[in-house]
């Protein structure tokens, strides 16, 4: 018995040190490093996972070391969207020393487009110019619903005194407003419609900019977009450009639809704009994006459980479907609702319907660098 007991012990102390090793490994992942991050938040396994970490600390403290000697190398500034150098000059007479770029300003908005966001070749600026007048003229998504969400994704924001916030994709502003009644003084809007900005510039700093090519250097404590990140072009720009904006440990918060059905915004189905929602996010890959851009996941929560989102095996027959009909009300109290893995609520929410948006809170782990000369 005592040469069992020992060979026991033998073994579990083999599959500590191959468990550590893997972490080790893991923390040069960001992706799988975040999973492992979540996972300790666990009720069992992560009593584990936790006292695996106080085992692989010291190596984290001295990545995070390096990280911000990185960080504090960057100086914060206003890039020029044309070639992305240092822009000189005062507040709405910034301009590029190497290309001589300028800052034009469009009804007291302050305008920072490339030549090439100008001419807008493939129609893009001019197909969001469109949605942005349709939205205005009659709210393509519910105002209350839209508030709703706002609130709710203030409210879950780390805010310090000195918060200076930009928020990429503004609209009409929902989010802003609800940040401002939290308190925050220091807030820019970022949209690419004018006539979006036209609505906030009164109350908030406005920018005209692509949301790929922000001008933005080291200088927000935090971001946030809300329902971007389906829209972008080019996702890894969008990413980059976050990363490079915010200050070291500053944090981003998104919200996205979830496993969304993308035929809905095709010519074939009556869609009438050209460029919609262009790609569809699960938790898996928006993870994994994050993650890669530089970010460690904080939180993350599915939100807006509604009557338009029936789980989907209320379709498989009409007895199922009366079920839903039946037990909706009874059982379900949290419609749009930002809830998590854990909470009561998400459970009783899940088993009736689906989730229509995933919302994560990040923070920047470290600088990302461009490899453009």
């Amino acid at each position: 018995m005592p040469a069992l007991k020992s060979a026991l012990i033998a073994f579990i102390n083999v599959i500590k040190e191959i468990v550590i090793a893997f972490c080790i490994f893991a923390r040069n992942r960001p992706w799988m490093w975040n999973q492992f991050l979540m996972m300790s938040r666990l009720p069992f396994l992560g009593a584990i996972l936790r006292k695996v970490y106080t085992r692989i600390r010291p190596y984290v403290l001295a990545d995070q070391e390096t990280q911000k000697a990185q960080n504090q190398d960057i100086a914060p500034g206003w890039l020029c969207p044309e070639c992305g150098s240092i822009l000189a000059g005062a507040t709405e007479e910034r301009y590029c020393p190497a290309c001589r770029w300028r800052q034009g300003t469009v009804e007291r908005i302050n305008v920072f487009l490339s030549a090439a966001d100008k001419l807008d070749t493939e129609g893009y600026h001019v197909n969001y110019a469109e949605i942005a007048c349709d939205d205005l003229d009659k709210s393509i998504v519910p105002e209350s619903y839209l508030q709703k969400l706002a609130e709710q994704l203030a409210a879950k924001l780390p805010l310090g005194e000195n918060a200076n916030i930009c928020d990429i994709g503004s609209g009409k502003g929902y989010l802003l407003k609800a940040l401002r009644n939290r308190g925050v003084k220091e807030l820019t809007a970022v949209d690419i419609s004018l006539d979006y900005l036209r609505m906030l510039q009164n109350d908030f700093d406005c920018v005209l900019a692509n949301a790929e090519n922000l001008p933005f250097k080291n200088q927000f404590t935090h971001i946030t977009a809300t329902d971007v990140m389906e829209h972008v072009l080019n996702l890894g720009n969008f990413l980059f450009c976050v990363n490079r904006a915010l200050l070291p440990d500053g944090y981003f918060a998104l919200r996205v639809p979830y496993n969304e059905n993308l035929l809905a915004y095709s010519k074939y189905f009556s869609c009438k704009y050209k460029y919609v929602h262009l790609r569809s996010f699960t938790r898996t890959n928006l993870v994994r994006n994050i993650s890669e851009a530089g970010f460690d996941i904080i939180d993350i929560k599915y939100c807006a459980y509604t009557t338009l989102t029936p789980g989907r095996y209320t379709f498989r027959s009409k007895i199922l479907q009366l079920f839903y009909d039946t037990l909706y009300d009874l059982i379900f109290e949290s419609t749009g609702e930002l809830m998590s893995r854990g909470e009561p609520g998400f459970y009783k929410a899940k088993l009736l319907t689906r989730p229509l948006e995933i919302f994560i809170l990040a923070q920047k782990r470290h600088t990302l660098k461009s490899t453009c000369s």
